[in-house]
Parts: C-alpha cells; sequence; structure tokens
C-alpha cells in the first residue's frame, strides 16, 4: 500500500513541476481521502480473514522498510518542489507591487508603460535638471480654488486623479493638462414646442444648474459635458412634457421640475456631471387657445354673476 502511495506521489510531483504551489496541494488532496479508504477496505479484510504469523509477516515488514526508504526520497523532492512553488509566488508578488507603484492611472485594466515611455520620463527630467532654475518656469503650474487640473503623461491619465487647487509640477515635453471648472453653470433651455398628450400644442423653456463632480470623468469620459448637457435638457424637457396634459403643465410645474431634475441627474452621472437644479420659466400657449380659454373662462364668470343675482 505505501508503494502505491509512492508511485502516484512520485507521478504528481514530476507533473506538478510547472504549476503553483496551491494547485499542487489541491491535486493531492484527493489522493490522500481515496488512499484512506483503501487502507480502511484492506483493514476491514485482514480484519475478517484469519492469518497465521510466520514468513509473509517478515516480507510485509521488509518492503515497508524498503518504501519507507524511497518514501523519504520523494518526501526530498517534494520539499524542492514546493520551495519552487513559494519563489515563484514571491516573484509573483513583487511583480505585482512594482506594478502598483508605477505613477500612472490604476483605472481598467492595467498595461505596462513600456522601456520608451520611461526613457522619455527619464530624458525630460535630466532636461529640467540641467536647464534649472529657467525650467521652473515650464514646470511649476497654478490653478484656482474652483478649478482642477487632470495630467496626462505620454497620453496616460496621471496617477492621483485630478490636482489642485495651488501648485503642482508637470514634466515639459512629456505631459499636458486640462483645467476643469468646478463653478454651478447654468444654461437657458431653448423653447421647445411640445404637443401634451391631450394634444395640445405649448411652447415650454426652462433653467437648468449643474456643476462638474468628478474632473477626471468629464475629461475622459465625453468630449464636450456642457454641449452634451445642453442637449441632454432639450431632449428630456420634450419627453417629460409629452407625456402630461395640458392642466398638468400648468398646474404641477414643481413636480415636472424635480422629475427632470433626477432624470438629468442620472443620465450625467457617468459623464462626472451634477444636475443641482431645473426649473420651468414659461409656459406658452397658441393664440387660438388662449382667446378661446379666456372665452370660456368668462361665460363662466357670467354665469355665477347670474346666478349670484337671480339668488337676491
Amino acid at each position: 500500500m505505501n508503494g502505491d502511495r509512492t508511485r502516484v506521489g512520485r507521478s504528481y510531483l514530476s507533473s506538478a513541476s510547472s504549476q503553483s504551489l496551491c494547485q499542487v496541494i489541491e491535486q493531492q488532496e484527493p489522493l490522500s481521502s481515496s488512499s484512506g479508504t483503501t487502507g480502511s477496505d484492506l483493514d476491514s479484510d485482514d480484519a475478517g480473514s484469519e492469518y497465521s504469523p510466520s514468513e509473509p509477516e517478515e516480507k510485509i515488514e521488509d518492503e515497508g522498510e524498503e518504501d519507507g526508504g524511497g518514501g523519504d526520497d520523494n518526501e526530498g523532492e517534494g520539499m524542492d518542489k514546493f520551495d519552487d512553488g513559494k519563489c515563484r509566488k514571491q516573484i509573483q508578488q513583487l511583480c505585482e507591487d512594482l506594478k502598483d507603484k508605477l505613477e500612472y492611472s490604476d483605472s481598467g485594466e492595467f498595461h505596462a508603460p513600456g522601456l520608451c515611455a520611461f526613457l522619455l520620463s527619464l530624458v525630460s527630467l535630466l532636461l529640467v535638471l540641467a536647464t534649472m532654475p529657467l525650467s521652473l518656469y515650464m514646470c511649476i503650474k497654478v490653478v484656482q480654488e474652483y478649478e482642477r487640473a487632470v495630467i496626462f503623461r505620454l497620453g496616460r491619465l496621471v496617477r492621483g486623479g485630478a490636482k489642485g487647487p495651488g501648485i503642482f509640477f508637470i514634466l515639459p515635453c512629456i505631459d499636458t493638462y486640462k483645467k476643469v471648472d468646478l463653478r454651478t453653470v447654468s444654461f437657458d433651455v431653448p423653447p421647445q414646442e411640445v404637443l401634451s398628450r391631450d394634444s395640445v400644442t405649448v411652447t415650454v423653456d426652462a433653467v437648468v444648474y449643474y456643476r462638474v463632480s468628478n474632473p477626471t470623468m468629464a475629461t475622459n469620459n465625453v468630449e464636450d459635458y456642457g454641449h452634451s448637457t445642453h442637449l441632454l435638457g432639450a431632449t428630456t424637457l420634450r419627453n417629460v412634457l409629452g407625456t402630461k396634459c395640458l392642466a398638468e403643465i400648468l398646474s404641477e410645474r414643481e413636480e415636472i421640475s424635480h422629475w427632470m431634475e433626477t432624470t438629468l441627474d442620472e443620465a450625467t452621472d457617468p459623464w462626472g456631471v451634477k444636475v443641482e437644479r431645473v426649473e420651468i420659466k414659461d409656459v406658452r400657449l397658441p393664440v387660438i387657445l388662449q382667446r378661446a380659454m379666456a372665452a370660456e373662462a368668462e361665460a363662466a364668470r357670467e354665469a355665477r354673476a347670474k346666478v349670484s343675482i337671480g339668488s337676491f
């Protein structure tokens, strides 16, 4: 039985030379369980059968001693394999630590900058040191309290996010940056002709207040967040008012404004834009409809006046 275990251990250890330590252990666990069941079956068979203590017992002991000697050799080989697995694991951990220390963006999948990028960065740094202190004019930049600077190094986003407010440093020739204003911006939605649910054409305009909440997303995820928010505001206004009747448009302005604010905020969240407030400025009705509503209101007033006079 020990000979079977030894042969199986040798085959597994030889096949695990190109695998990690965890894989070797996982593969050997089923073997231990299967060998344990085999040993119990043999013990039960031996217990049920009668045998005489004679020469076979000595042979079994001799075979066990030989197998034990071979097992020691296998244990030594197994320890060497385990040491190799530990070394590989340590090397992988060191590589991961080096990747984390690189000064590049950690968003998305990691891609090494490459040897050319390191050489260009080194050349730029040497130029800065060689032309000191004149190079400080090109390296030192300042952004205001309400601004942030998004820096790109050789086209890659620099790790650490947006810089500012205050002083920050860049490497000339390989770094570019873009300033993003964090103040609240307002714009007027152009008058939109909307067909209400009861087939009435109305002209509605609104005003939207928004600000940039994430400068990195506003720079990388959308080309022009301001223009995109303008177009989205006009489209949302038409879509929301198209589901309302004329009476609801005239009487539920606050609910419509809140609904528009929620819809715009959810749509602009991937762009790093926060919509703070939406207000409907004016609802203009067609001239013919205004005259008809005025005539209806005047008729209702005359009817109430006649009822009040008749009661006296």
